[in-house]
């Protein structure tokens, strides 16, 4: 199969944000990493997850791309108000769920992932050993982002890589300082939105 060929004709039809040169850098890292284990923070509809599911399919050995996200209103308004609150309230959050799902079950990479339906702290307990290649994209409030940079980091191996997602938003300022404690920066992705690219200090 051209996995590759299949997640640049997917993403584009998917509902989110991922930009699909984002998800094709995301492919790309997670083949060179030769990574087992990757995890998403934050999947929506899955535009940035299958190209996790599909890079590992494409390695052809046992991995598993984890994406954590509760699908539902409450933590994702959570530490928001306004205009981005009233939006998060809006969302149809099972059908979002499907969606990945269904796309994952066509594109036939469901071996590769789980779904975790639970909140970024339960699936740090859930998940054991480090991770490969993590994508923080959860809840952008300051606690959310900052709290999901102080749990997940430590689990990253060395030379690992941290997609954060977001870098604009005045709101992960703080997480994106935390984070340079422990990694390098080594891009910025600048599509949709800016998504900075670190590897983890070894």
């Amino acid at each position: 199969m051209n996995y590759k060929g299949k997640l640049l004709e997917t993403v584009p039809s998917m509902n989110g944000w991922c930009d699909p040169a984002k998800s094709n850098h995301i492919f790309d890292s997670v083949v060179k990493q030769r990574a087992t284990t990757c995890v998403e923070l934050g999947v929506f509809a899955g535009r940035s997850f299958v190209a996790f599911a599909l890079a590992l399919a494409a390695l052809g050995e046992e991995g598993v791309a984890y994406g954590v996200d509760t699908w539902a209103a409450s933590p994702a308004v959570a530490n928001n108000e306004g205009e981005n609150a009233a939006w998060w309230r809006g969302i149809d959050y099972p059908a979002m769920y499907d969606e990945c799902h269904r796309t994952c079950g066509k594109l036939g990479v469901l071996n590769y992932t789980k779904l975790l339906k639970m909140s970024t702290v339960d699936a740090y307990h859930e998940i054991k050993g480090s991770v490969d290649v993590l994508h923080i994209d959860g809840n952008h409030s300051q606690w959310d982002s900052t709290r999901d940079v102080a749990l997940w980091v430590d689990r990253v191996s060395p030379n690992g890589l941290v997609y954060f997602d977001d870098e604009d938003w005045a709101s992960t300022k703080m997480a994106q300082e935390l984070l340079m404690t422990k990694c390098t920066k080594i891009e910025e992705l600048k599509t949709t939105n800016v998504c900075g690219v670190y590897r983890k200090n070894g």
